[in-house]
């Protein structure tokens, strides 16, 4: 089955002042939630993560039940999105298109999901007022555990210690392959700034190799951590996360 990622970027009018709160302890599945009923149809489980500040979020698509949701943490505040239409005539197998709203932290946020009747092609676009969102997507299946890690990035000139940027590095890691999207907060403001970047990494005996980089850092289940250096040997990049999803 082909599953496919999908960055998508939503820019939003509202005004509202940052987000506050703490992130509420988590149990994190050791194996896939989805169903294997479900590994080749619109229903089960897709997960993903957001950068825009950070979050992470799970749709769970009548997997062994009737239920139609999408759980998201934000911020570090947790809700719950339902549908704005009755799904009682959806079937898994069909294609699956929808709005999903929700109060999360005092704030209504609102997503658009969609995919293909087998699965494929998933897309989220989500509103969040005085945010913009860049999410990784990716679909379950009863083989494959789809895991999400949020974590900081800082860059600093080796010569001089002084720090060049720092921001959010976030993403989902399933079966040694890695999809993500890592955002500057040090460049946020600067008008030459292009906005948040995907980046495609994979996993192998411990370590976070980044596509195409020389850098890579440890991994385990639960956290993310390390520091290297640039090829040329002028910067390094520390990074520290953990896994919430």
């Amino acid at each position: 089955m082909k599953h496919q990622l999908f960055l998508v970027s939503i820019f939003v009018l509202s005004f509202l002042s940052a987000c506050t709160g703490n992130t509420p302890s988590l149990k994190l599945p050791t194996e896939p939630e989805a169903l294997i009923a479900y590994d080749n149809s619109s229903g089960g489980i897709v997960k993903g993560i957001l950068v825009g500040s950070t979050g992470n979020f799970k749709f769970n698509l009548k997997n062994g039940s009737d239920s139609v949701y999408c759980k998201i943490t934000f911020d570090g505040q947790t809700g719950m999105l339902l549908p704005t239409t009755s799904m009682a005539s959806w079937t898994p197998g069909q294609a699956f298109a929808a709005t999903f709203t929700g109060i999360v932290g005092g704030v209504t946020v609102n997503v658009y999901f969609k995919c293909n009747a087998d699965g494929t092609s998933p897309s989220a676009t989500f509103t969040i007022p005085n945010h913009t969102i860049v999410v990784s997507i990716y679909k379950e299946t009863s083989t494959v555990l789809v895991k999400g890690y949020e974590g900081t990035y800082t860059t600093y000139t080796v010569s001089s210690g002084a720090v060049y940027d720092k921001g959010t590095f976030n993403f989902i890691e399933c079966n040694g392959k890695v999809y993500g999207t890592h955002s500057s907060i040090t460049f946020a403001s600067d008008p030459r700034y292009t906005g948040p970047a995907a980046f495609s990494a994979t996993v192998s005996n411990g370590k976070l190799i980044v596509d195409g980089d020389t850098k890579s850092f440890d991994i385990t289940e639960t956290s993310l951590s390390g520091s290297s250096l640039s090829t040329d040997g002028t910067e390094r990049t520390t990074i520290s996360g953990t896994r919430t999803l």
